[in-house]
């Protein structure tokens, strides 16, 4: 794992850009927290998809998280600064829950911890809470929010409301870009993308 330059750091603040090695194209978290010794608390966004980094400031100051600990926004592999575009391979299930397993451990070693708190939303609960079946992973707590259980239910769902909205609001751009993309399962970042940015538009 190689460490990127830190970004900036004011008394006891921390507020540094990571880069981490966890197999395929490099990863990247925004590290952001009031003090150095704080517990480490790991975001696992909604997705794939869907970066977490470019939120970081809203999410502080609707959550004001950073003020208990130090909060590792990722961009989870094929998401906004972990995006490769040479790298076409579709994201299998088993490869992101080992992104998240292997996140968590390099967190402890980056940052001094023996255990780090996770909080994941929709999708990324879904992640977590995979992932910690592997008892063995150094995770103090685990919250989620809203963790799809049937994943091609839950996106089927999903594109069939977009499709719907789109319809019924005339919008035709995305319903051009969701008739494209095709039904469910969306297994690359691209299509799930797609469908994300058409759901926002209706």
């Amino acid at each position: 794992m190689k460490k990127s330059s830190q970004k900036r750091s004011q008394n006891n603040q921390v507020d540094t850009l990571e880069r981490f090695d966890l197999g395929g194209p490099p990863q990247w978290a925004l590290i952001r927290g009031q003090s150095r010794t704080s517990p480490v608390l790991l975001w696992i966004q909604q997705g794939p998809g869907v970066s977490l980094i470019h939120e970081a400031a809203d999410q502080q100051r609707q959550l004001h998280l950073e003020e208990q600990f130090r909060v590792a926004y990722w961009d989870q592999r094929g998401t906004g600064k972990s995006f490769d575009a040479k790298d076409r391979e579709p994201i299998a299930l088993e490869t992101a829950v080992g992104d998240v397993r292997a996140m968590v451990r390099a967190l402890c070693q980056r940052l001094g911890v023996a255990q780090v708190d996770v909080v994941g939303f929709s999708f990324g609960g879904t992640l977590a809470l995979l992932a910690c079946a592997d008892e063995t992973l150094p995770v103090r707590s685990l919250t989620v929010i809203a963790p799809d259980v049937n994943l091609l239910a839950a996106e089927r769902f999903a594109y069939a409301f977009a499709l719907a909205e789109a319809e019924r609001r005339g919008h035709k751009g995305a319903r051009r870009a969701l008739h494209a993309i095709g039904e469910p399962p969306h297994a690359d970042a691209k299509r799930f993308s797609t469908r994300v940015v058409s759901s926002s538009h209706t």
